[in-house]
């Protein structure tokens, strides 16, 4: 527990530096999270709050994709790689 709290607090600082973090799906070619979320696809993570909670947003448009939240358990579960970068 003790470690996820370490990463959730690494990630959500990375974010408020002007981080980007992509999470990529596994490509089992289900859908996920109640078909909201799209086998082998990547989503840009917008926030992860202090609770943990994590939105994510689909890349290919925000007003045909709304944006997914769910606890960070279930972002752990519903996504197999995570990639951090820089923007500046």
């Amino acid at each position: 527990r003790r470690q996820r709290q370490m990463c959730i607090r690494d990630r959500r600082q990375r974010l408020q530096d002007g981080g980007v973090i992509v999470a990529s799906t596994n490509g089992d070619g289900e859908k996920s999270s109640e078909g909201e979320l799209v086998s082998n696809h990547a989503y840009v993570v917008t926030d992860i709050a202090e609770d943990g909670t994590v939105t994510v947003q689909n890349p290919w448009g925000s007003s045909q994709y709304p944006p997914i939240t769910m606890s960070y358990e279930e972002f752990e579960s519903r996504f197999a790689r995570f990639d951090v970068g820089k923007t500046r």
